[in-house]
């Protein structure tokens, strides 16, 4: 569509269909220290792999110990990480640490530390308030559902949702229930527990009966983790000075 037309149809909305935007200048500066960081670990991973397929194709097992040439090339791979990656995590830590959003993200996720975990999660948000409903955070987070099925990415279709909250939360819920004293575990077992006793009626004859419940708790996990943040930030848990430690967790 043409920017011209864009921009008449957002005109024509009306006043009270729109929210007041309200930036958030720390959370936009975490938001460029952890694409910052993306993009350093997406080199290093590169890297990485390019070594590999360069070791096979000379006839290199995993085990076997690298040329000197491709031990240089190691080094310098190690050598980035702390240089570069090792002081975008402190200066993530140390902005997170002072940010409400995240000091409150760690506390409804049962984290003492996990600063990068909340960092990612927290900028790719932005604003709770933009949400008119915790649905739509869901969706936005990838936690809907297309088709009775959760939602995939299509070769040249822009998606309704963020791939890579998605994957952070993922990859936090999967790090939570791993751990046997976090606050969610117990909720997982729940979870999954309901999801066994259903499946064979939702999903006669399914092959991975297992791993189909356990994503699906792990989702129903991460869907209750956003909930509590989205009503934190839309004033519920949180006294007028945005003090963390009001949230009733």
């Amino acid at each position: 569509m043409p920017a011209q037309d864009i921009a008449e149809k957002f005109a024509a909305i009306p006043e009270d269909r729109l929210l007041p935007f309200h930036p958030n200048l720390e959370i936009m500066r975490l938001r460029q220290l952890v694409h910052s960081r993306r993009a350093i670990l997406d080199i290093r991973k590169a890297g990485q792999q390019r070594l590999k397929a360069l070791g096979k194709n000379v006839g290199l097992d995993d085990d076997d110990e690298l040329p000197p040439e491709f031990q240089a090339v190691e080094s310098e791979l190690k050598d980035a990480k702390s240089k570069e990656e090792t002081p975008v995590n402190k200066d993530i830590t140390e902005l997170a640490q002072q940010i409400p959003e995240c000091q409150a993200f760690n506390l409804i996720a049962g984290m003492k530390d996990g600063w990068i975990s909340s960092a990612g999660i927290v900028s790719y948000i932005g604003d709770p308030q933009r949400f008119p409903s915790v649905a739509a955070l869901w969706h936005y987070a990838g936690l809907h559902v297309v088709d009775g099925h959760s939602p995939k990415r299509k070769r040249g279709e822009n998606s309704s949702w963020h791939a890579k909250l998605r994957e952070a939360l993922w990859q936090l819920v999967d790090s939570l229930i791993k751990n046997r004293e976090n606050r969610w575990r117990p909720e997982y077992e729940r979870f999954l527990t309901a999801e066994l006793a259903a499946h064979d009626t939702k999903h006669p004859k399914c092959p991975a009966k297992q791993g189909h419940c356990g994503a699906r708790a792990r989702r129903r996990v991460a869907k209750e983790i956003l909930k509590q943040y989205w009503i934190y930030g839309n004033g519920h848990f949180v006294r007028e000075n945005h003090d963390a430690a009001a949230i009733s967790v």
